[in-house]
């Protein structure tokens, strides 16, 4: 059984080591804010880049799971698990909001604008997110 440790002495100047330091909290109010505000406005370039394309980058699915689970990091002020959860769903919400807009446009159903390499992407989007935002560094 573990004894207790000590608190460890101040240096002269006053400060502790920064190991010791306790985290700082996540503001998990504007992680989510942030999540949701970037699946609509990422989502809606994807769409719209496909639209005016009329051709469909995946590789921009994998983009969105980075830059949802950077700015979900960014604006909840840290990375944990919460933040993790908040950026993998916002991450998903924008791929589905992005493949929504894609199949209203062209009329196809929702399912027609899926495939396997769709997955790919999705999984590497969700990976990407839940690094940047669930994983405390």
């Amino acid at each position: 059984m573990d004894t207790p440790q000590p608190p460890l002495p101040e240096t002269p100047s006053g400060f502790q080591p920064l190991d010791t330091a306790p985290p700082t909290p996540v503001r998990l109010g504007v992680g989510i804010a942030a999540g949701v505000a970037m699946a609509l406005i990422l989502g809606g370039a994807w769409g719209w880049l496909t639209v005016v394309t009329s051709r469909e980058f995946g590789l921009l699915a994998w983009g969105i799971g980075v830059a949802v689970g950077f700015g979900v990091s960014k604006a909840g002020q840290g990375a944990g698990p919460q933040l993790g959860i908040v950026a993998v769903v916002s991450s998903l919400l924008a791929i589905l909001f992005g493949k929504f807009l894609i199949a209203r446009h062209f009329q196809l159903e929702l399912s027609a604008v899926f495939s396997f390499y769709d997955l790919l992407w999705v999984a590497f989007a969700v990976a990407s997110a839940w690094k940047l935002a669930g994983i405390r560094r």
